[in-house]
Order: C-alpha cells, then structure tokens, then sequence
C-alpha cells in the first residue's frame, strides 16, 4: 500500500510540474506578445512608461509573496503570471497617473481577484481585468485623463500638476459623436499610435502585430479573439456613433479605449476561456457584442473590461450548453477512442502491478514463516543441549579399589549391577557421549579413560 501510495503521489507530482510548465509558457508567449506595446509607450512617454511598469512588476512579486504567507498558499511567482498581470495593467494605464494608482490596482488584482481562487491554473475572473476595473471605479477621472503626446525636448507631466495638458482620446470623440475625418494623418497617426490614449494600447501596428504571433503561437486563444473583434467590427458597422462612414466608426471602435489591448491579453486567456472550438467562437462573439453595448450605454468612457468580466463569470456554460455537431462531434468520439484506450493501457498495467505485489507479499510472508520456523527450531535445539546433564569428573572416584583384601571399600556384585541399571534408567550418559561432550568443552578425560577400562578389567 505504502508503494502506491507513493507512485500516487509521484503521478500528482509530475501533473503538477506539467501543468507548472504549461503554464509557464503560456505566460512567456504573453509576455513576448506585450514587448511591442511596451516598446511603443517607453517610445512615446519615455523613461516613466517604463517606471510605471518595472513599479507594477515589484508591487506583484510583493504582494503575492506576502498574501501566500498570509493566507497559507503556495506561492507561484516563478510562473510568471504575477509579472503579466502587472505589465498588463501598467499598459492600460495612461501614462501621467500617479504612481500609486496602479500599484493599488495591481494590489486588488494579486491578492482578492487571483489567490483567493487559488493560482493561475484555477482562475475564475481575469485578475488584470479585475484590477482596471477597481481603480476605474475608484478613480475615472484620473484613469481617463490621458496626456498629449509629449515633445522629444518636455517632460511628461503628472495628472494634477500645473503643465499637465489633456488631449481627446478616441474612445472620448466617439462617446461625443465625434469622427477622426478622412485626412490620411490622422489613420498613420492610429497606426503608429501617436494618439492620446492608454500608454500601450494605441498603436494598431503592434496590435496587429500581436494578433498575427497569436495565430501562430496561441492559435486557441486566437479563436477567441478574432471572434471577440469580428463581433465588434459588425456591430460597430451596423450601429455606427459617428454619422460619417461606416468604416471610420469601425476603425474608431477597433482602435481606441482597451478593445484590441483586451482582444488579445485578456479574453483569450486559455486558463478560463472555453476548451471546445465552437464554445471558444460563442464565447468570443458574446464577448464582442457585451464590450459594445457597455461602451455604447456606460456612462463611463471605457468599460471593456468589465464586459471581460461579465465573459469569465458565464465561460463554463459555454462548453456545458452548447451542442455537439459536425466536425467537432467527430473529433470529440476520436478523443473519447483514445481516451478509453488508454485506460485500458493503463488498468492493464494496473493489473500487473498489483499481480506483482501480491507476488511479492506473499513471498514475503513465506520468507517469515520460514524463519519463523528455524527460529523455532533453534531455540529448542539449545534448550535440549542446555537442559542435557553432564556429570562432573569431580563426582568419579580417583581410584576403584581392586584388591580384594581390603572388603570394606569393595563393591559387591550385585550393588555394582544395581547401580548400573538405576544409571540406565536415568539416561547417564555412556562413556563415549562422555567424551565427546569433553572434547567439545576442551576437558581432558584421558586418565579417566584408562582408569575406567582397568577397573572394567578387574571386574572381569
């Protein structure tokens, strides 16, 4: 019992370690998918971009560290989610809040959004989302006051400071109805990001860019995401906030607040998205048509990423509801084909294992009785020798008289036989057991042999 209670726990060992793994790399492709748009904010807000987002990264490692030991969990910075939580949230953020804002944020995120529900592995809400959204309804004003692209020569001004300058996001023109025009410089001014807005979020190329690695690396987690943004595109098409073109108002909707951001760091997320393909496309569209009915009614500017918590909190029934049909079916009984055969593998070699240990206890149990019995016999062996009665040569006269002069110290005849028969009955050893009883206790019993066989000769 004991070695299978050992292979049982080696097995949960080695999940652990595979899912520790799986994860990860997950979180290594997430975090190589966000260096663009945090090389374009250091490109663009300078030296505070990347404090913001080296202070967010320090404040994560912290916090979990200290509410692991508080609340008596594992800890798993090593895993990097803690560290894409904190990049996360820091590019969401415009760049001239203050620094304690999104540090707050990060806070939230760690320890009452992530760890209370376990790890990485067992998320039940988004734990970046969960930040942004508590810091934004903490503090609106500050999280949408985004700064005018500062010059090569200024300084970026802090949110309260005198020289600090709001500009107009996209998501604010199209809360007011307001469109960007048809001049060409102001669609290169999206591409390359150069427009108010979060600090890592306005730069399509690089959201581009990061959807194409998704394709690539993540293709799951792509599903969802161009599912999420294709229902955006159609709704942003079909109820347009800007009277101009169609077109502008898709492009206005797709480039501005945190939709792209969230299309490819948030709702893809593999850990709570659905596990079935056609799950994983629903899931994405009700997303989509969530984040643009709160952008369209919110009274706030931004509020996609509370439709990403609106997703987490329903992402099970997906997989559960929806039906089975097509290709999907096909590719659902192929898995349960392989999954029976391995049980059978695996209940098979189960079989010999335990045909093995019951081998081996009853191998064992013969091994006891065995020397159970020579035991046994090894102590009834020395209590006989220890028990056996070996007369003393003290207790044998020196001399047997011989002459028959001296009558008084001679042994008659009949007493002589007497005296052997009562020796007989009492099984005195003979005078050959006598001998070797002395050879084996070293005692020298010549003299006595010699007397013996004279004082036999005289009898005679």
């Amino acid at each position: 019992m004991s070695e299978k209670a050992n292979e049982l726990k080696e097995f949960e060992i080695s999940a652990e370690r595979l899912a520790f793994t799986d994860t990860r790399k997950y979180m290594f492709d997430m975090l190589l998918l966000l260096t663009a748009p945090a090389i374009m904010a250091w490109y663009y807000y300078g030296a505070r971009a990347l404090w913001l987002i080296c202070i967010c990264v320090i404040t994560s490692i912290l916090t979990e560290s200290i509410t692991a030991a508080v609340i008596k969990t594992k800890s798993h910075i090593s895993d990097l989610s803690s560290i894409i939580t904190a990049v996360s949230i820091a590019l969401c953020m415009p760049a001239s809040v203050q620094w304690w804002i999104p540090c707050l944020a990060t806070i939230f995120a760690i320890a009452v959004v992530k760890l209370p529900f376990g790890d990485s592995r067992s998320l039940l809400f988004l734990p970046s989302a969960g930040g942004i959204a508590f810091v934004t309804i903490c503090f609106p004003e500050e999280i949408f006051a985004y700064p005018v692209i500062p010059q090569p020569v200024d300084s970026l001004a802090v949110f309260g400071s005198e020289n600090f300058v709001s500009g107009e996001s996209i998501t604010y023109m199209l809360s007011q109805g307001n469109s960007i025009g048809v001049n060409i410089v102001n669609y290169i001014d999206i591409a390359v990001g150069n427009v108010p807005g979060p600090m890592g979020t306005t730069c399509a190329v690089a959201m581009l860019g990061g959807l194409i690695y998704m394709l690539f690396r993540r293709p799951k987690g792509a599903v969802v995401s161009v599912s999420f943004l294709t229902a955006c595109a159609l709704f942003a098409a079909a109820f347009p906030r800007v009277g101009t073109s169609r077109t502008i108002s898709v492009i206005m909707e797709l480039s501005g607040g945190l939709l792209f951001f969230s299309a490819l760091a948030f709702v893809s997320n593999e850990t709570i998205a659905p596990k079935r393909f056609i799950s994983r496309i629903c899931y994405g569209v009700f997303g989509g048509l969530t984040a643009m009915l709160l952008r369209r009614y919110s009274p706030l500017e931004e509020s996609t990423v509370f439709a990403v918590l609106l997703m987490n909190s329903v992402s099970t029934v997906f997989d559960s509801k929806l039906p089975v049909i097509g290709l999907e079916k096909k590719h659902l009984i192929k898995q349960l084909e392989e999954a029976k055969e391995e049980q059978l593998r695996l209940e098979k070699e189960l079989e010999e294992v335990e045909k093995a240990q019951r081998a081996e206890d009853e191998l064992a149990e013969l091994s006891a009785k065995i020397e159970s019995k020579r035991s046994a016999m090894v102590q009834s062996i020395s209590q006989s020798i220890q028990s056996q009665a070996i007369p003393e040569l003290e207790d044998i006269p020196d001399e047997i008289p011989l002459d028959a002069e001296d009558e008084s110290s001679a042994v008659p005849d009949e007493s002589k036989e007497q005296a052997q028969e009562e020796y007989i009955d009492d099984d005195i050893p003979t005078l050959q057991d006598i001998g070797e009883l002395a050879t084996k206790y070293e005692l020298d019993v010549l003299s006595f042999d010699e007397k013996s066989q004279n004082g036999g000769d005289s009898d005679e």
